[in-house]
């Protein structure tokens, strides 16, 4: 699709659920990784939004404190956040966020 579609480049997926060791974590903390980033950034503009974030939970699944704040200040900085269950609901919501049909 990003070469029809070539703003989809700008979606990037954020690695903070792996397991690293306490060396490798440190050195990504260094380097800017955050506790709680939401797991999908569209970093682009669309529909009156600045971007937009999706975090994937399992059904049931609860946000941690950390992902809530990282929600509250992107939806005040006017970004579209969505918590999602499944990737068939993620791209629909793209799809939408791009008026792809």
């Amino acid at each position: 699709m990003e070469a029809k579609y070539p703003c989809l480049r700008l979606m990037v997926a954020i690695p903070n659920a792996a397991k690293r060791s306490y060396k490798l974590a440190a050195m990504l903390k260094a380097e800017g990784m955050r506790k709680g980033m939401l797991d999908v950034l569209f970093l682009v503009p669309r529909k009156g939004f600045a971007g937009m974030a999706i975090e994937f939970k399992k059904i049931g699944g609860k946000l941690t404190p950390e992902q809530l704040e990282y929600i509250d200040l992107l939806q005040k900085e006017n970004w579209l956040v969505a918590v999602l269950t499944d990737a068939e609901e993620a791209v629909r919501l793209v799809k939408n966020y791009l008026s792809i049909h």
